[in-house]
């Protein structure tokens, strides 16, 4: 054991857990790398504020991002909480979603894309390009889960022309979802309209 080395205490300890516990992951032993993921990062919570230790936002972000893997996603959500509202970790908002809406709790990663398209509104650089067509589209898919198929069909509507800007043809798969939001709010009307600009885009691309 290990601890006949260290002690349980010992703050060396983690550094000896860490690579041991990437060699799991990487060997696909998550449940094994949870064990000690979890070890890690109650030691890491113990020493608070030693710098020889790595940040306990690295340690939670691994354990968070394993659970999710192993679809404990209830164990993984605080987790994942915690790193977004805490850490200021933005990049792990999109994991958070995905849990939310895996457990039912579809409001909440709703209002989380809300908040994330209002920020990345915001932001004019390619990057916040990007992040709003990223968070558009999450917001539509949580709208659709909830069946509010007219609002998640408004909110892709917004994503053509951003999709466009790259490149016309990187717009046919999201008029094909699109079309479908319409249909299922029993819109034909625009159904039908996205379909028509859709066979336009793919006839002047050779789709």
């Amino acid at each position: 054991m290990l601890e006949s080395q260290f002690g349980d205490g010992d703050i060396r300890l983690i550094h000896v857990l860490r690579p041991l516990a990437a060699l799991l992951v990487e060997d696909g032993e998550l449940g094994d790398a949870v064990e000690l993921q979890r070890r890690i990062y109650a030691m890491s919570l113990k020493f608070w504020g030693n710098p020889n230790l790595p940040a306990v936002d690295e340690a939670r972000k691994a354990l968070a991002t394993s659970l999710q893997s192993l679809g404990r996603f209830d164990e993984a959500i605080p987790l994942f909480q915690a790193a977004v509202t805490e850490d200021g970790d933005e990049t792990l908002a999109g994991a958070l979603v995905d849990c939310l809406k895996n457990v039912g709790r579809v409001e909440e990663a709703t209002a989380i894309c809300c908040s994330m398209v209002g920020r990345f509104e915001q932001d004019t650089t390619d990057k916040g390009f990007g992040g709003l067509l990223t968070w558009l589209m999450n917001l539509s898919r949580c709208y659709s889960k909830r069946g509010y198929y007219a609002t998640a069909a408004e909110v892709m509507e917004r994503t053509i022309p951003l999709m466009a800007a790259r490149a016309e043809v990187m717009c046919i798969p999201q008029l094909d979802v699109l079309s479908e939001l319409y249909r299922q709010a029993g819109n034909m009307v625009d159904h039908d309209r996205v379909r028509n600009l859709r066979r336009e885009i793919a006839d002047r691309c050779d789709y």
